[in-house]
C-alpha cells in the first residue's frame, strides 16, 4: 500500500485503461481513437464510469447521466463534436478500433498544429537542450477551436 492510500478514508477499486472501453485522444496531434477492454477487470477492480453509476444510484441521483452506458457517454455531444467532419457521419462508440480518425477545424481540413514563441529562456538551443531556440524563447503547439468554442478534439 503507498503512503497516500494509508491516509485514504476510502479507496476504490479503479480499473486500468486496459479493461474498459474508451475514446483516446493522441498528444501532440489530432487523431481520435476507440478502445475496448482488452482484459478482464483485475479483482474488484472496475471502470470509473461504472464507480460513478454505483454511487450515484447509492446517493439517490436520478439523472440520465448516472445511468448512461459508457457508448452513450462517447456519444454525447461534450465528449466529442457530432458535427466533425472528421467522424465522417459516425458516432463516437461506432469508431473502428482498428483506425484512429484525424480530426478537422471547421474548414473541413486537418487539425494542425502551429507554434508560438514563449517568454525568453537564458539557454540556447543544443543537442542536450532540444526545445530552445537561438531567439531564446522555446516552442510550443497550438491548436484551433471550433466557431462554437469547441474544440474539434475531445
Amino acid at each position: 500500500m503507498t503512503e497516500s492510500k494509508i491516509h485514504c478514508d476510502v479507496v476504490l477499486p479503479a480499473a486500468t485503461n486496459l479493461d474498459c472501453a474508451d475514446l483516446y485522444q493522441s498528444y501532440g496531434h489530432h487523431w481520435l481513437r476507440r478502445a475496448e477492454a482488452v482484459i478482464p477487470p483485475v479483482g474488484e477492480s472496475l471502470p470509473n464510469t461504472e464507480i460513478l453509476r454505483r454511487r450515484a444510484a447509492r446517493f439517490g441521483f436520478e439523472e440520465p447521466c448516472f445511468k448512461a452506458t459508457d457508448e452513450e457517454l462517447m456519444d454525447e455531444d461534450d465528449a466529442v463534436d457530432a458535427a466533425d467532419p472528421g467522424l465522417a457521419g459516425l458516432r463516437p462508440s461506432q469508431i473502428s478500433t482498428h483506425k484512429a480518425l484525424q480530426m478537422t477545424g471547421p474548414d473541413g481540413n486537418p487539425l494542425v498544429c502551429s507554434t508560438t514563441s514563449l517568454p525568453r529562456r537564458r539557454r540556447a538551443r543544443s543537442s542536450s537542450n532540444p526545445r530552445h531556440w537561438p531567439s531564446g524563447g522555446a516552442r510550443r503547439p497550438y491548436c484551433r477551436v471550433g466557431e462554437n468554442g469547441k474544440p474539434h478534439i475531445p
